[in-house]
């Protein structure tokens, strides 16, 4: 199979530059492929392009290339590949990905917009919408200020800290969220979930097979609708006839077929 180019994108203040370099293989017997030298690279009107030569290699492998660009502070990045590492260091502007295969791994971006076939997403904190989908890999956001809508077939999603709403869909995985300050969904089909702490809103946790576990602020009055079909729901939320003027509220909504809902307070 041939070998994944990675391509790292770092944060400069002055003019954008590009470096890149290859790393070859050579098997006996097989033609070798000048990636490098076949890499094209064309800067207009403030738009820098990188494109790196299609792997159509049969047998054996390809080279690969290293592409280093050094941005200015919240620029605007899109990168489309087969397989491609893509990793981004500083802070980005909006930030749009679309790979078949490898990982992303970005510290800091405006609005993000990302989508693997297979791979695992990190990133530290979006400041802006967030939209992630992937089919197989691990998907970590640490801090998301806008509404974020997270997909992940087969692997772990977390969460740290959703300050706006966010939804989680998962077919086969665990769901952890830390702490959701607006309304949340997060529906799994084999797999726990977890939230921390919820402030607000609306909190929607459901699992076919996996248990749910909810933190609820102190101060914040919940209304509560939980059931599991063969499992415990362990409630050790206080009773009380409603909630002060000055409370926020917290609808919670919690299912599972197979497993324990355990409803408690936020810990300190």
């Amino acid at each position: 199979m041939p070998r994944p180019s990675r391509t790292r994108r770092g944060e400069h203040t002055g003019q954008a530059r590009t470096l890149h370099h290859t790393q070859e293989w050579h098997p006996p017997g097989l033609r070798i492929v000048r990636a490098a030298e076949q890499t094209e690279v064309s800067h207009l009107s403030g738009l820098l392009t990188v494109r790196t030569p299609k792997q159509r290699a049969l047998f054996g492998r390809t080279g690969s290339v290293d592409v280093t660009v050094e941005l200015p502070a919240g620029s605007r990045a899109e990168l489309t590949g087969a397989w491609a590492q893509v990793y981004g260091e500083g802070r980005l502007g909006e930030v749009r990905v679309q790979t078949s295969a490898g990982d992303v791994r970005l510290d800091s971006t405006g609005p993000l917009h990302v989508r693997a076939s297979s791979g695992s997403v990190t990133v530290e904190r979006v400041e802006g919408t967030a939209e992630i989908t992937t089919s197989t890999g691990s998907v970590r956001v640490g801090t998301v200020s806008g509404p974020a809508v997270l997909g992940n077939s087969h692997g772990t999603t977390t969460v740290g800290a959703a300050l706006g709403d966010l939804r989680v869909r998962g077919a086969n995985g665990d769901i952890q969220v830390e702490r959701a300050e607006g309304s949340v969904t997060a529906v799994t089909a084999h797999g726990s979930v977890r939230i921390d702490e919820v402030v607000r809103g609306s909190a929607r946790l459901e699992t076919s097979h996996g248990s749910v576990e909810v933190g609820v602020r102190e101060g914040t009055a919940v209304w509560v609708d939980a059931h599991s079909h063969a499992g415990q729901v362990v409630n050790a939320l206080e009773s009380s006839e409603g909630p002060d003027e000055a409370e926020d509220t917290v609808e919670l909504r919690a299912r599972t077929r197979f497993g324990t809902i355990q409803l408690r307070r936020a810990r300190a």
